[in-house]
């Protein structure tokens, strides 16, 4: 296979929990190598997000450049990916106060064959969420998900074949309810009217 191509697909597991006023992704993507070597790495996120860190124990370097609405990772290895090679992706992207709609973020690995993987939405306590877009993404049970991933409750959990997907949520902060059990006492005297509110 000298001067060979690398053939490359990934399997990525993309988690994502949306607090209020933050929506924070982790993705995690397994690549599958044949063929050839890789000794660095090409990974796509939209420009809105920020970048907070890459890891990897074989991750010599990574850097981000900008490119209209999407920014590409350029990941350099310690060591040529010879059959796999996982990289972990922290994105964060704050809302506007008045906003509710949360996107999740799309990670694509460029320069492969083929990505397939899962999305998992957690949202923080006291937030409610209902997607509101959702194309690409096929809903899949708690038993579906990733052995790795499964001791954590997830709001929702998509699988995707191809990429890309869309999917956003319309985010709502749930307002307490309260009842009162309401108690008047009213005492009646010949110099006046005494009333105690429970």
């Amino acid at each position: 296979a000298t001067g060979l191509d690398a053939l490359v697909s990934v399997r990525a597991e993309q988690q994502v929990v949306i607090d209020e006023g933050v929506t924070r992704t982790r993705t995690r993507l397994n690549y599958q190598i044949s063929r050839a070597e890789l000794s660095e790495l090409e990974i796509e996120v939209p420009a809105d997000q920020r970048v907070v860190n890459v890891a990897d124990p074989n991750l010599r370097q990574w850097n981000v450049q900008s490119d209209g609405e999407r920014q590409t990772i350029a990941v350099g290895l310690f060591q040529p990916a010879r059959d796999q090679q996982s990289i972990l992706i922290e994105l964060e992207k704050f809302q506007q106060e008045d906003s509710e709609i949360a996107t999740v973020p799309t990670v694509q690995a460029q320069g492969v064959g083929r990505q397939r993987g899962v999305v998992l939405v957690r949202l923080a306590e006291g937030l409610r969420g209902e997607p509101i877009r959702r194309n690409g993404l096929s809903q899949v049970d708690q038993e579906e998900v990733p052995a790795s991933l499964r001791e954590q409750r997830w709001a929702y959990s998509y699988r995707y074949a191809t990429l890309p997907f869309d999917l956003a949520l319309k985010v709502q902060k749930i307002e307490p309810r309260i009842h009162v059990d309401h108690l008047a006492e009213a005492f009646l005297e010949p110099q006046g009217l005494t009333l105690d509110l429970f």
